[in-house]
This record gives structure tokens, C-alpha cells and sequence, in this order.
């Protein structure tokens, strides 16, 4: 193989493509520059929630068994593993992305046996010095490199380490997703062990009651309806703890799947381990503009914005001149010996251009489609922001009005308890029917269990509080949205 320079025309053909492509290989990339969205957030809050505990983590909670379940699910959630392999996928493809920016090189070698047909077109043997077989030993080491004129492979990196950072979000936004149900979930299991000691409370209440009124009866001192009334009150009170004994033996398995643990094996843990949760107002201190700077959705849905931008700069490049340089060098001899003799060298160099002629129409409506998708990316990320303050918001209103209800129904049961001491006084005195006292012991046992649904009400609202806000600070990015312009 000749060695063949082709020095001018390569200088030619890169003026003229350069010049072609707007000397964008001198200046900016094609496709517009991305421009981080303006936030017009409010200065604060509509809910005025009371001063309490500004949530930290999980640990506000109070119990650590929460804590590390919540570290067990970061670990060993499936859900969360296959996120992270998601991420880990699209950093390999921004690093491949960014290597398409360089020249690339491969070193081949081949030894082939010949054997040219003597009856041929060309007759090989007949010729001097040629032969029908031959050995032939080939060494080669060659170069491409595509010069990125239009910016387009920039742009392409581009929109790979933004894709990437999206996915980092949604990652981040899933396990605050996984731990927040891990804490509801165990929330609930704790209630419906409240539940199940003040129901079985109730039969103690009931059968005592019963008993009272079956030794009333002995004495002739209460009628035989009495006694029917209080035993179907027992009965009633009975009734309700099959059911929850069900509930909580499910609550308890459903955590396994959620932490990755053997959901057998961590039940009996549950059951072993006593709820040692505090229902406590929580004070959130972060303005809107914090809690949108911590929210990892909010951050997604910005970094897919900005990839649906630069993806428009891709769509275009297709539009102007491509510009390959391919080289090689070599060795090829019939004789391993004379493979590093001077005539045995090879070598090519030459540059590839190719401009799109035909077909442009349907390359501009790639770029068209493209720009519809950063709109649509655009109005999602709005959506986002506002969905993320209102959500926020919420939030802290209704951890502030569970924090009220409990406050007015650990008051109630008070109230109540007393209310049915008295009752009871009554009864034995002899000075009421059981109609009061079976009255009094229902209302005591309602309003107990109204007290259990409001601290579970409170523990729920403060586990979606800290979700609303982004999560715990030790768990989020607490700095800034990348590159995002906050407005009050």
C-alpha cells in the first residue's frame, strides 16, 4: 500500500467545513445555551404552625428501631438497588458520551494463507514473480477521530451528565420515598398495637362491669337485663381484637419486603421491641425557597429540563457538515523476517466530510420535536415547583392541627376517666342503674381510642412533614439548585 499525504486537502476541507458549519468548532455549540429557570417562590408560609422541634432526621421520631429500619431499607430496598444500577448505567454512558469527544486508536494484526486461482481472469502464476499461494502477515494501528465543528458531541455530553444528575434526583427522591413508608408503615404497626392493649383493656373493662352486675343480681339488687346488657358489651369488646391481631401480624411482615430483611425473622424482632415513638409538634425553620432547594423532585425535574435543552443542540448538529480524520500505519510482507523492513511499511491518511443534502426536512423536524420536548420538560419542572410548595405547605398544616387534636384528647381522656370512676362509685353505692356506668365505660373506652388515632394522626403528619421538606438535611443537598436562579 502506497503512503499517500494529504496535508492541503485536509486544510481545505476543514476551512471549508468549519466556515460551512458557522466556525462553530471556533465558537459556541450549536443549539441554544440552557438558562436556568427563574423561581418565584412566596416568602413564607400560609400555615402558622406552632414553635416545636424543627425536624432533623428520623431520629425526631424518637425511636430508634425507626432509625435503623430506615437504614436498612437504604441498603437492602430492591427498588432502591435497581436505582442505583440506573444511575450507574447512565454515569458509564455520560463517560462513553464524553470519550466520542476524542480520537480513538485499535492495533490489529492477521496472517492469511492465500491460494489465487491459476485459471482466473488473472493468472497469477504466469506473472513475474508472482505465485497462486502465498503467506501474508499484516500489522496495523489505526486512528479516527470525528472533530466535533458544529459542537453537536458537546452538546451530547451535555445532555448525558444532566440525564445523569436526573436520575441521581430521582434516586435521592425514592429513598425518601422508601423511608418515609417504612415510617408509616411502622406508624400504623405501632398504632395497632396501641389499639390491640386498649382493646384488650376494654374486655378487662367490660368483664369487670359484668361481674359487678352478676353479683348485683345475686343479691337481687339488678334485674336479669342488666346482666344481658353487660355481657353483650363484653362480647362487643371482645369481637374487635381478632381483627387487629390480624392487622398487626401483617404490618409487621409488610416491613421486610420494604427494609430487604427476611420479613419472618424481623417480625418477631417487631414484636420483641417496644414502640417507643413521641408524638411531638414539629417546627419546620426552612423558607420555600429552601424547601425547594432540598426537594430532590423539584431537582429532577430542573436537571431534565436542562438534558431536553441540550438535546436540541444534538437534533441540530445533524444539520451541518460532519468532519472525520482517519489515519493508519502498518506493516504486510509474505515473510514474518521482512515485516519491519522499510518496504514493507504502510500507511493512509485522509479526512472524511460528509453534508446532509437530501433529507433535510426531516432533520428540522427532529430539531422541532426536540424543542417541544424542553417545552413540555420546562412545564413540568414548573409543575413541579408548585406542586412541592403547596405540598409543603400542607404538610405543615396538618402536623400543626394532629398536633392540636392530641393535645385536646390526652385532655379528654382525662376528663372522661374520671368522669367513669365516678360512675363506677355510683354503681357500687347503689345510688344508679348499670345504664350509667355501661354508658360511662363506652365513652371511655371511645375517647381512649380516639386519643390512639390522634397520636398516630400526629406521627403520620410529621413523617410526611419531613418528606414534604426534602427529607432529612443529612440525607439532601442543602446548598442550592444547580445553576437555578430563586426568586422571592
Amino acid at each position: 500500500m502506497r503512503r499517500v499525504s494529504h496535508s492541503a486537502r485536509l486544510a481545505a476541507l476543514t476551512l471549508a467545513a468549519a466556515a460551512a458549519s458557522g466556525c462553530a468548532v471556533l465558537g459556541r455549540p450549536v443549539g441554544p445555551d440552557y438558562v436556568a429557570p427563574t423561581i418565584e417562590a412566596p416568602s413564607g408560609w400560609l400555615s402558622h404552625a406552632p414553635l416545636g422541634i424543627a425536624p432533623s432526621g428520623w431520629d425526631v421520631l424518637g425511636d430508634p428501631l425507626l432509625q435503623d429500619l430506615v437504614l436498612q431499607a437504604g441498603a437492602g430496598n430492591r427498588s432502591l438497588a435497581a436505582a442505583t444500577a440506573d444511575v450507574e448505567r447512565a454515569r458509564a454512558l455520560r463517560r462513553a458520551a464524553s470519550g466520542e469527544l476524542w480520537p480513538s486508536a485499535n492495533a490489529g494484526a492477521a496472517q492469511s494463507d492465500i491460494r489465487n486461482s491459476e485459471n482466473g481472469l488473472i493468472p497469477f502464476g504466469a506473472l513475474p514473480g508472482g505465485a497462486t499461494e502465498a503467506n501474508v502477515t499484516d500489522l496495523e494501528l489505526a486512528a479516527i477521530w470525528n472533530l466535533d465543528l458544529s459542537g453537536a458531541l458537546a452538546r451530547g455530553v451535555e445532555a448525558a451528565r444532566a440525564r445523569t444528575q436526573a436520575l441521581e434526583a430521582a434516586r435521592t427522591a425514592l429513598g425518601l420515598g422508601v423511608a418515609a413508608e417504612v415510617a408509616e408503615t411502622y406508624v400504623a404497626l405501632r398504632s395497632a398495637e396501641t389499639q390491640l392493649t386498649l382493646a384488650e383493656r376494654a374486655v378487662e373493662i367490660r368483664a369487670r362491669t359484668l361481674l359487678l352486675a352478676e353479683q348485683r343480681f345475686a343479691a337481687g339488687d339488678a334485674s336479669r337485663f342488666d346482666v344481658e346488657r353487660a355481657l353483650a358489651a363484653r362480647q362487643r369488646a371482645e369481637a374487635r381484637v381478632p381483627a387487629l391481631r390480624t392487622q398487626i401480624v401483617r404490618l409487621r411482615l409488610a416491613l421486610g419486603p420494604l427494609t430487604g430483611q427476611s420479613p419472618q425473622a424481623l417480625a418477631r424482632r417487631l414484636a420483641a421491641t417496644p414502640d417507643r415513638l413521641q408524638a411531638r409538634t414539629l417546627h419546620v425553620e426552612a423558607t420555600p425557597m429552601q424547601v425547594l432547594a432540598r426537594r430532590p423532585d423539584v431537582l429532577q425535574a430542573e436537571r431534565s429540563f436542562a438534558a431536553a435543552v441540550a438535546n436540541i443542540g444534538v437534533a441540530e448538529g445533524r444539520l451541518y457538515p460532519s468532519l472525520t480524520l482517519v489515519g493508519a500505519i502498518g506493516a504486510e510482507a509474505r515473510a514474518v523476517d521482512d515485516l519491519f523492513a522499510a518496504e514493507s511499511r504502510t500507511s493512509v491518511f485522509g479526512p472524511s466530510l460528509r453534508l446532509p443534502i437530501l433529507g433535510r426536512g426531516r432533520l428540522r423536524a427532529l430539531v422541532d420535536g426536540e424543542e417541544a420536548a424542553a417545552e413540555a420538560a420546562q412545564a413540568r419542572f414548573d409543575h413541579a415547583v408548585m406542586a412541592a410548595l403547596a405540598d409543603a405547605d400542607a404538610a405543615m398544616s396538618a402536623a400543626s392541627e394532629a398536633g392540636r387534636r392530641l393535645e385536646l384528647m390526652d385532655q379528654a381522656v382525662d376528663a372522661t376517666a374520671r368522669a367513669q370512676q365516678l360512675a363506677l362509685l355510683r354503681y357500687e353505692s347503689g345510688e344508679d342503674s348499670l345504664s350509667p356506668l355501661l354508658e360511662a365505660d363506652r365513652e371511655l373506652i371511645d375517647v381512649e381510642f380516639e386519643r390512639a388515632e390522634a397520636r398516630a394522626v400526629l406521627l403520620t403528619a410529621n413523617v410526611r412533614l419531613i418528606r414534604a421538606i426534602g427529607g432529612p438535611p443529612s440525607e439532601v443537598d442543602d446548598d442550592v439548585l444547580r445553576g437555578r436562579t430563586l426568586k422571592e
